[in-house]
């Protein structure tokens, strides 16, 4: 399955892993370290191939700033919300993936929901892992710099438990002035 999503800057990435750390060690939850630090955007079957320029296209008109607004449970699983222009890019995206291989080819189950937030965790007792969430302070997260990446993802029965990733593609978001070369 590969994932297309928003990497952010390193020092948002050190800090979303920091928090998935704690809660690992509150909550002893292994699905808390199971995926990268990533937001998830769209899903698509193995064989779809994506170009850096058709990622780079996705970013043409894309403004404002993406921003951490708290813990959030959805589906049963545990994720830090982001507002900013996540419905904007996630439709991008998935124009961009339906003109590459169709939505037939898409039909595969996600094992996260996309364009919500970063993945946190997957608990058995989805409210006490809102309620540990919470009381360990999430990070105020606020950031333009990020990139578009393409994730190949092998995992097992279980996609919570420990899966491998590979970078396909990549597409970083350009914010500041244009540089000559």
């Amino acid at each position: 399955m590969q994932l297309v999503a928003i990497e952010p800057p390193g020092n948002v990435a050190r800090d979303i892993a920091l928090y998935r750390r704690r809660l690992f060690s509150a909550l002893g939850e292994g699905s808390a370290l199971a995926f990268p630090d990533i937001l998830p955007l769209a899903f698509a079957s193995p064989g779809t191939k994506l170009s850096r320029a058709g990622l780079e296209g996705c970013w043409q008109g894309v403004d404002g700033r993406l921003a951490a607004t708290g813990p959030l449970l959805s589906g049963g699983l545990l994720y830090l919300s982001v507002e900013g222009p996540l419905r904007s890019l996630s439709s991008r995206v998935e124009a961009l993936l339906d003109a590459q291989s169709g939505r037939q080819d898409r039909a595969a189950p996600a094992p996260l929901e996309a364009g919500i937030g970063f993945f946190l965790c997957r608990s058995a007792e989805p409210e006490v892992a809102l309620r540990e969430a919470l009381s360990l302070e999430p990070p105020g997260l606020s950031f333009l710099d990020c990139a578009l990446v393409v994730l190949r993802l092998r995992y097992g029965p279980d996609p919570f438990m420990a899966q491998t990733w590979r970078e396909l593609a990549r597409a970083k978001r350009r914010t500041g002035p244009s540089r000559d070369v």
